[in-house]
């Protein structure tokens, strides 16, 4: 690879890179964020995870997206059951 194949090769990883660290930047937006958990948050508002996230919305959502920036924020385990219909088998959410 001669010299100028290598400057746009670095050029073009300098662009996907800024990109990419733009598209994370707007995704962390609180209206994003808020889109979000409300999307997630459908057909569960009854369950206590939802109730108790609820009652401190606006700082739970400003800490995950701190947690995002930052790159500390992980994601919680499984909650695994049983159905049974068809037929009877773990699963997971």
């Amino acid at each position: 690879m001669n010299l100028k194949e290598l400057e746009k090769t670095h050029i073009r990883e300098d662009s996907i890179r800024e990109m990419t660290e733009n598209a994370f930047d707007e995704m962390l937006c609180f209206q994003n964020m808020y889109q979000a958990y409300k999307m997630a948050a459908r057909g569960k508002r009854s369950k206590k995870e939802v109730i108790d996230f609820e009652l401190d919305l606006s700082h739970n959502i400003w800490e995950i997206i701190r947690q995002m920036e930052d790159k500390s924020y992980r994601i919680g385990g499984y909650h695994k059951f049983m159905i049974y219909d068809p037929k009877q088998r773990e699963t997971g959410t």
